[in-house]
């Protein structure tokens, strides 16, 4: 994201100079570099895996918090 920023910042003719990096590092960082790569289609979903890692019913405790996440259907009240 970095490189995008600074190549439109480039392309409106913005003084890159008062941002702090040295011309070698521009340089870098504005290299020719594909700037779709690692991007996905915004429609794109994951396969479905033949095993879950979770299902209904589980019970996460994320780190040391006091938040819970429930694995289940939110029309359901017994869920909620």
């Amino acid at each position: 994201m970095l490189a995008l920023e600074l190549a439109a910042l480039r392309d409106e003719e913005f003084s890159l100079d008062v941002l702090g990096f040295d011309e070698q590092e521009l340089a870098l960082l504005l290299a020719d570099q594909d700037p779709t790569e690692g991007l996905t289609d915004e429609d794109t979903a994951p396969e479905v895996p033949e095993i879950p890692v979770t299902v209904a019913g589980d019970l996460w405790l994320p780190g040391k918090s006091k938040h819970r996440v429930l694995c289940g259907d939110a029309t359901v009240a017994a869920d909620v």
